[in-house]
């Protein structure tokens, strides 16, 4: 869930600083979005999680999002999984995409409700139907090992065709040390598994930076 805090925002001068508290004092629901993230990257948690609950009151999908991974994290105010769950399980009923996307992480994950694979593929469903690409994404990959093929889909009819057996198959752990205890499990993940989350990593992969004895950092042509 790594959509708890917002997208990194331009840095303000003081007076569009106070503009923006004003309009979001005012009751402006994107103001008060804007706000929060604004104190989140000044890392004032509880003072965004005010603002991000007074944009959430006047329906910014948004804002409700954040707040309700908040809500599942403890970032801010206090850790309430279940309550968290539920205000994205609304936003998704009401037609959020990404709530549904959301949602559907916690249903496989178990998070804020009992885990549930089924109901997540019915909100991951949900999701790819309102045109979410990750969803759609990854309910191709389980459907046909690959991208979805061209042309219109049922999304949400989709999920009935999955063989789920490989994700409720008891795995086999091998003991391959015993002190330090090292544990392998072998065929854990599909190849299109790996190979998907490989695609989805490698635009973040960078060269290292190494500290030398100084304290600068930089970056050398040699693995460390």
């Amino acid at each position: 869930l790594s959509c708890v805090t917002a997208p990194i925002m331009e840095p303000m001068d003081a007076a569009q600083l106070k503009s923006l508290a004003d309009a979001a004092t005012r009751g402006d629901a994107d103001a008060q979005e804007r706000l929060a993230g604004v104190l989140e990257q000044a890392d004032l948690q509880e003072q965004a999680a005010h603002w991000l609950v007074r944009a959430a009151a006047h329906g910014h999908p948004a804002a409700i999002r954040r707040l309700a991974l908040r809500e599942i994290a403890g970032l801010g105010l206090p850790a309430d999984p279940a309550r968290g769950y539920a205000r994205l399980s609304r936003a998704a009923g009401a037609g959020d995409a990404e709530a549904a996307h959301l949602a559907a992480i916690c249903l496989v994950a178990g998070l804020g409700t009992p885990r549930d694979l089924l109901r997540g593929l019915a909100r991951l469903a949900d999701a790819a139907a309102g045109g979410h690409a990750l969803a759609r994404t990854v309910l191709g990959l389980l459907a046909f090992g690959d991208a979805p093929p061209p042309g219109s889909l049922d999304w949400r009819e989709l999920p009935s065709r999955l063989d789920l057996g490989w994700f409720e198959r008891p795995f086999e752990r091998r003991v391959e040390c015993g002190a330090p205890r090292i544990e392998t499990i072998p065929d854990f993940l599909p190849g299109w598994v790996c190979a998907h989350v490989m695609r989805r990593a490698a635009p973040a992969l960078e060269r290292a930076r190494v500290v030398d004895e100084a304290g600068g950092e930089s970056v050398r042509d040699v693995r460390t």
